[in-house]
């Protein structure tokens, strides 16, 4: 399966936009992969130190509270994604956003 991956630069303001795909059909098992660590490596290597690096993917990277129905939906290489992001300085991941995108526009659920 082919995970799809999104990068925006903007240059003028200063902030480069990376979405990853943790989608996995039909498993419990969530992950990045290692072909999509080192795109994002790659692409943070490339990224000048002057723009804001944000990055996004589904799910949580670290575990929330018991009992909220999301504690089982962890990356399994958690750890690792942690530290890239830490070594590249990234200012900013958004994780489990409970938006859908449709025809439309977001929806909440």
């Amino acid at each position: 399966m082919v995970k799809e991956k999104f990068i925006h630069k903007d240059k003028k303001n200063g902030f480069v936009i990376i979405s990853l795909d943790s989608s996995e059909p039909d498993i419990n098992d969530i992950q990045i992969g290692l072909e999509q660590s080192d795109w994002l490596k790659n692409q943070l290597n490339k990224t000048p130190e002057y723009m804001w690096k944000i990055v996004t993917f589904n799910p949580h990277l670290l575990p929330i509270p018991p009992k909220t129905g999301r504690e089982r939906n962890i990356l399994l290489e958690a750890r690792d994604l942690l530290k890239v992001l830490m070594n590249h300085k990234v200012e900013l991941t958004l994780m489990d956003i409970n938006m859908s995108l449709t025809p439309r526009g977001l929806r909440k659920w």
